[in-house]
């Protein structure tokens, strides 16, 4: 595997780590989950909002439906993650993966089965426009988010008056480390790898997230979790492998 291979995934990686830190922090703070929603995106689109550049966004209809889909999935993880276990709701979000190997194949009009085995194998342990400026996108993305949050859903604004000193570091850390750097490391590694790739090596929050739970909120997931845990591993690591041959192969012949 190339050098620039490795680096883009490794962004992808530390983007994933960031994210996983999602499941210990929200879990930890007692705060009222849509509030924490808010300050979370508010926070984390300030953080972002230097890099964003209007002119370099495609502004079409789709970014309606990608700030509605990302402030649907934001509010949603953190409800989940205060109702039920964090493999589950950090689960949910990584179906995408099913999704992003249905297009490629579609897009590639064939079905490439080498590749298949591994993705199969992930999907079965899971049971989930930027123009040139991602970053951009996603500050606004996290502002409408906040702005959707307060204006709409009511969160207990007034519970802002009564943070702590912990509780301000932790919505500090969620909203300028979990969200802002994490999709600042992602958003620049997947810029130089393909969506495939990039949610494979992604699917490490689905792994991170529920450890770091166990580990210091002693929350422990279920035999069939962690078994399901070992597949998506298992899958990572066969995709890592068939893949690098596949690019091996098409540098060989280049013309296939």
């Amino acid at each position: 595997m190339k050098k620039s291979a490795i680096s883009c995934g490794m962004l992808v990686f530390l983007g994933a780590f960031f994210w996983s830190l999602n499941a210990p922090l929200v879990k930890f703070i007692q705060v009222d989950a849509l509030l924490t929603s808010a300050c979370r995106a508010t926070i984390a689109g300030l953080f972002l909002l230097p890099f964003l550049r209007p002119k370099k966004l495609n502004w079409s209809p789709w970014i309606l439906i990608y700030l509605a889909a990302y402030c649907g999935l934001s509010v949603g993880i953190v409800l989940a993650l205060r109702k039920t276990s964090a493999a589950i709701a950090v689960g949910m979000q990584y179906a995408s993966i099913v999704w992003l190997f249905l297009v490629n194949t579609l897009m590639a009009k064939h079905l490439d089965r080498k590749r298949m085995v591994p993705v199969l194998m992930i999907s079965v342990g899971v049971k989930k426009t930027a123009g040139d400026n991602p970053l951009g996108l996603t500050a606004l993305a996290n502002l409408f988010t906040g702005a959707f949050v307060l204006l709409f859903l009511s969160p207990k604004v007034t519970d802002v008056l009564t943070f702590g000193r912990m509780e301000w570091i932790i919505i500090l850390i969620l909203g300028v480390v979990q969200v802002g750097l994490g999709y600042a490391f992602y958003n620049t590694g997947v810029s130089r790898t393909t969506p495939q790739k990039a949610a494979v090596i992604a699917l490490w929050e689905m792994i991170l997230g529920p450890t770091w739970v166990a580990l210091f909120l002693h929350e422990y997931p279920s035999l069939m979790v962690c078994i399901g845990f070992v597949i998506i591993i298992a899958g990572i690591f066969v995709y890592a492998k068939v893949d690098a041959k596949a690019d091996a192969a098409t540098r060989l012949n280049p013309g296939r």
